[in-house]
């Protein structure tokens, strides 16, 4: 049997839905390496999807899919439930969500006691779980949107996505460093060619002042010549 030992810290260790889209009941226990879900069109994959986005504390707007979170409890049925549990530091971390059809709204709760969204938020946050970073969480309607994204862009949501908060902070600054970089280049090479042209500028102003001395000593000659003719 698996133990929350065989988990890396934030990896879905269980899934319950109750009356969501499709299912009355379902529950899946994914293990603790890579997983696939398999099955024919229309059989519930991407409700899974779903819920895993939706039972992590995500807004509709990020699975590209219905507006209200209301349209995800089963048709016939005021209310859907989404139980999650997750590996966390000191043990399981398990996050349910009941969504009310009547006045769109959920109720929270956080290993069995009530809680706040921004509780589950913070929650999910320390685990490293970014269900908004297409670079870690991609539901199928908003794959073109992930084919369009910049290299500068993929770079950045792979970086949130590994988990280190400092390796965002550490880019950006090389980033600068490496525009200061540019701009110093560019000044060097700027004073480079002031100073080339101040020197083509003195090596014209030797020669006038060569040529003046020239003339200066040839003046002072020919007036001591002119004092010796008698």
């Amino acid at each position: 049997m698996l133990q929350m030992e065989d988990y890396k810290q934030g990896a879905i260790m269980h899934i319950r839905l109750t009356n969501f889209v499709t299912y009355d009941h379902m529950e899946v226990t994914p293990g603790p390496n890579m997983n696939m879900i398999i099955g024919p069109n229309g059989t519930g994959k991407s409700t899974i999807v779903c819920a895993i986005a939706l039972g992590l504390g995500e807004k509709t707007s990020v699975l590209g899919r219905a507006k209200d979170v209301s349209e995800f409890v089963k048709h016939g049925h005021e209310r859907a439930n989404i139980a999650i549990t997750l590996a966390g530091t000191d043990g399981p971390v398990r996050i349910c969500r009941e969504i009310i059809r009547e006045g769109n709204k959920s109720v929270w709760q956080l290993n069995g006691r009530s809680a706040t969204y921004s509780e589950v938020q913070k929650t999910t946050r320390a685990l490293s779980i970014q269900v908004g970073n297409l670079c870690q969480f991609l539901p199928q309607d908003r794959v073109v949107e992930f084919s369009k994204m910049s290299p500068q862009e993929l770079l950045k949501e792979t970086q949130k996505a590994v988990g280190r908060n400092d390796l965002l902070e550490l880019q950006q600054e090389l980033a600068a460093r490496r525009q200061e970089e540019t701009r110093l280049m560019g000044e060097r090479q700027r004073l480079a060619q002031d100073i080339d042209t101040l020197r083509k500028q003195n090596e014209v102003l030797e020669r006038d002042v060569q040529r003046w001395q020239e003339r200066q000593a040839a003046e002072s000659q020919m007036r001591v010549l002119t004092a010796l003719v008698p």
